[in-house]
């Protein structure tokens, strides 16, 4: 938790021991017929750290107010100002905010107001139509070092 070095889970585990002040962090998914599914959890070893506990408290707001708004006839860009939550608490995120799933990563992609994922488009959410919501939720300087990496810095 206090030196973290991956902002999704490992495809392969590490032959380390995990030890108080880790982290594990597991993608499950599942389908029954035509129903997926699919959730990220995040195991701490010892007591979660302050920045660790107030990124999931950040993130717990998030999917509690995506989810409040998310109903048919739903725009995104409600989608996107329920996610306000984030940025109030001075946090961002890493990955889309909310994606259409059902045999593939379907729009509409959204991103939050400080990482878009593009133009946000304006066609309302319909009734039936499966979304995936995973507000993973990092720190500014975080994603700020993601960044540098991926420029080669």
């Amino acid at each position: 938790m206090d030196a973290p070095d991956l902002g999704v889970p490992r495809q392969f585990p590490r032959r380390r021991r995990v030890q108080s002040g880790d982290v594990v962090v597991a993608e499950i998914s599942a389908a029954f017929w035509d129903h997926p599914g699919q959730m990220l959890r995040s195991f701490a070893f010892g007591e979660p750290n302050k920045v660790y506990r107030d990124l999931h408290a950040a993130a717990d707001a998030a999917f509690d107010a995506i989810a409040a708004v998310l109903k048919a006839g739903a725009t995104p860009s409600q989608v996107i100002d329920a996610s306000g939550v984030i940025e109030d608490a001075g946090f961002t995120i890493i990955d889309d905010l909310l994606h259409g799933y059902g045999g593939g990563y379907l729009p509409p992609i959204l991103g939050c107001k400080s990482r878009p994922a593009g133009p946000v488009p304006q066609e309302p959410f319909r009734a039936g139509q499966t979304v995936v919501i995973q507000p993973n939720v990092v720190t500014r300087r975080w994603q700020s070092r993601r960044a540098d990496r991926r420029d080669g810095g």
